[in-house]
């Protein structure tokens, strides 16, 4: 349960209550979903408080954990055991009476886009486990764990169950014992006395396996100089105690070498390699053991071929209008073909008027007839005023100007044009299908 208070900018006496308050809710470090309310608990007049309970919307991405039959490791579970901050936002109106978020919202993650975190005031972080408590034991968690302790355990390891201190196992009988440590440990062992009274100790050295990255999303750029960068981003564990880097594993489709990026696990990692389709698997460097490299999660057979749209180009711009030091708008500039990811870039060039530089001076990627593009603009870190358009041209040419009076491109035609904003978090979208021997220019321009 989360409570915060909240006042609108600028308040009066008559008027000082936001008219939505936000609750975004982080798991692990990334944003997941929104909680609102309108509706506050109590008013001091000053600063309404308001009530959030999160706990059905974290029970969404919770699940147990089975431990393995006749096992003899330690094992980790993530699954049931999560951490979480919030962070609170609040919306007024402005003079057109739509409701406004005072600070920059998140925006949640999709299939080919990772989620990207908002601005607002942040809670401290906590553990959220997954179990369950009857209402006759102690609802205090920790005092219920501490009760449950037979023996000597380290003060912040706690038993989730109830267990004797001795216990009779037979034969092939196969047992686990769940635990809550901020410990890792090394080292396990087990005492037991036997039938005829004889007492044993026996102790193994673990192995830790190291956790695996999620949510691998990538973009490829061709240099145009006969090789090509890759860029990766990732979602890490929560659990990263053992890590300490981040190895890109890469081999060309169809040979059997694989070659080694090392550096750090926090994303954002670029690895650039001659032009081709490669395979890449992703493993951690530390105190565990990673595995085998094809165990590791990863992407397979993306890249560009040399040979790959022969003449024909997408050349894109982003650009804003006039200074760009003074805006601070940012638009999340996308362009998928046949589904995967090939720009994916906030990147904008802020010198005055580019955006009607000749398209020769643009970037450019290869494209074949029959490719299916996505063209997608996300506005970010807005002021809710940006105004702005992004525009789709076809021209049989591969210079000229396209977006000015008069445009100097060979038999330029406008497919698409569409306004960008002009509020934070919009989006807007336009899919085509490459014709033969056209050249496509993707280009927005902005300003606020």
């Amino acid at each position: 349960m989360f409570r915060c208070k909240a006042k609108i900018p600028n308040p009066t006496p008559d008027n000082y209550a936001p008219t939505v308050v936000y609750c975004d809710i982080y798991l692990n470090g990334t944003y997941y979903k929104t909680l609102n309310r309108t509706a506050f608990i109590s008013d001091d007049g000053i600063a309404p408080e308001y009530e959030f309970d999160i706990q059905d919307a974290v029970q969404e991405v919770m699940s147990y954990s089975l431990p393995t039959m006749d096992g003899n490791q330690i094992e980790d579970h993530t699954d049931n055991l999560k951490t979480v901050f919030v962070k609170f936002r609040n919306a007024y109106l402005d003079a057109n009476g739509f409701n406004v978020s005072e600070q920059t919202a998140p925006v949640q993650g999709t299939s080919s886009s990772a989620p990207v975190p908002g601005a607002g005031t942040q809670s401290n972080s906590l553990f959220v486990l997954y179990a369950v408590i009857q209402h006759e034991e102690n609802q205090d968690f920790k005092t219920l764990l501490n009760s449950y302790k037979t023996g000597s355990w380290d003060e912040n390891t706690f038993p989730l169950t109830k267990r004797p201190e001795d216990f009779k196992m037979c034969k092939k009988d196969s047992s686990h014992f769940p635990i809550l440590t901020d410990k890792t440990a090394n080292k396990l062992c087990i005492k037991l006395k036997t039938f005829f009274g004889e007492e044993i100790e026996l102790c193994s050295v673990l192995n830790h396996i190291c956790p695996l990255i999620t949510n691998i999303s990538y973009s490829v750029v061709d240099n145009s100089n006969g090789t090509q960068t890759f860029t990766f981003n990732w979602l890490n564990p929560a659990d990263m105690s053992m890590i300490s880097s981040l190895d890109i594993y890469y081999q060309e489709v169809g040979q059997s070498i694989w070659q080694t990026d090392s550096g750090s696990y926090t994303p954002t990692r670029s690895v650039t390699v001659p032009l081709g389709k490669y395979n890449f698997r992703f493993g951690f460097v530390g105190s565990c053991d990673m595995g085998d490299i094809l165990n590791l999660p990863g992407i397979s057979d993306i890249g560009i071929v040399s040979n790959q749209g022969g003449d024909k180009h997408i050349f894109w711009k982003n650009a804003t209008i006039g200074d760009n030091h003074l805006y601070t708008t940012q638009v999340k500039f996308k362009i998928v073909i046949n589904g995967v990811t090939i720009i994916d870039t906030t990147a904008n060039d802020p010198s005055g008027f580019t955006y009607i530089d000749p398209i020769e001076n643009w970037d450019k990627i290869p494209i074949n007839a029959g490719d299916n593009v996505e063209f997608t603009t996300v506005i970010q870190n807005g002021t809710n005023l940006t105004i702005g358009v992004m525009q789709t041209y076809s021209t049989t040419g591969d210079t000229g100007i396209i977006n000015a009076t008069p445009p100097t491109a060979q038999n330029i035609v406008m497919l698409n044009s569409q306004q960008i904003g002009p509020n934070n978090g919009t989006m807007r979208t336009f899919n085509f299908t490459v014709a033969q021997g056209l050249n496509y220019a993707l280009v927005t321009n902005w300003f606020q």
